[in-house]
């Protein structure tokens, strides 16, 4: 340990004083913030004055009195009015189009089948979902319960017997 200030090449015959390392000012950071002309030297400060003096606030789509986090959601039962709540809100987009939120609503609630995009914006800041409709109808749900019932009702018992 007493050569610790010294690099050993290996089999060259001797020991070689490290390199000089040179510091400069030159390679300080400086961070700028994007919404005013505002200059820091630490990240945090950054952050700190970012979210002070230029908050801003995600667009939330609540459904069913729960804010939607992900990006894709599979909706399987009728949906009302009254389950969709659009929040902090600025433009509304639908399948590429710009809607109100009464239109956003009222397509929704009539939607059965499908998948839609739905965009939704707030000076600067987007959420974007999309809601695959995969709603049965009475039909469907009669044709199912009848062939399960008559799984279940001996079709499937006698089958299993006769085997």
């Amino acid at each position: 340990m007493p050569y610790l200030d010294f690099i050993d090449p290996g089999n060259s015959g001797g020991s070689v004083p490290p390199p000089e390392l040179n510091w400069s000012l030159s390679s300080l950071t400086i961070y700028p913030c994007l919404s005013c002309s505002a200059t820091f030297l630490k990240s945090d400060e950054l952050f700190e004055h970012r979210f002070e003096n230029h908050p801003f606030l995600k667009p939330a789509f609540i459904f069913r009195g729960m804010e939607i986090t992900t990006s894709r959601i599979i909706i399987t039962k009728p949906i009302f009015k009254k389950d969709i709540v659009i929040a902090q809100t600025n433009t509304l987009i639908i399948n590429g189009m710009s809607v109100d939120e009464n239109r956003l609503i009222d397509e929704l609630s009539s939607k059965k089948q499908g998948i839609v995009e739905v965009k939704l914006n707030n000076e600067g800041v987007e959420s974007i979902y999309e809601l695959e409709f995969d709603i049965p109808d009475q039909a469907e749900l009669k044709e199912v319960d009848s062939l399960f019932f008559g799984l279940l009702g001996g079709g499937y018992i006698r089958y299993c017997k006769d085997r």
